[in-house]
């Protein structure tokens, strides 16, 4: 089963966006930062706060979908859910991520093959049954 990582920004630059990953073009990493070589990269004029190369989501153990971010000594720090993260953190879907005390904010959301919006919906479905006007 494949599975996608999807970051939903809710401070920064990129605030009201969304960016989607799938899992299988990455081999085992997600880089974060300002720099050009970073897969969720940030604006490096506006949002300071993030390091050129702050952090990268790792895979655990794909097939259970166990992840974990990872802070790379980054200046202002990588918080989870409020709480700093000092080596690696595990990683859930919902959870708030923020680059940096007060720095961008993006909501992760983990998805399985079966739960993308862009599924076709079941080739059949049920009808609810129709009432009949009583006949005379």
């Amino acid at each position: 089963m494949e599975y996608r990582i999807i970051f939903k920004y809710i401070s920064g630059r990129k605030r009201g966006t969304s960016e989607v990953f799938p899992l299988p073009r990455f081999a085992s990493e997600l880089k974060i930062g300002r720099d050009p070589g970073c897969e969720v990269r940030f604006d490096p004029m506006a949002d300071t706060t993030v390091s050129r190369h702050h952090a990268s989501v790792q895979w655990v153990d794909r097939e259970q979908r166990e992840y974990s971010i990872v802070d790379l000594l980054s200046s202002n720090g990588t918080f989870v859910n409020n709480q700093r993260v000092l080596n690696s953190h595990p990683l859930k879907s919902g959870d708030l991520l923020e680059f940096g005390r007060g720095g961008p904010t993006a909501r992760i959301e983990i998805q399985a093959e079966q739960s993308f919006d862009n599924t076709l919906p079941p080739a059949t479905k049920t009808l609810e049954k129709v009432p009949q006007p009583n006949a005379k």
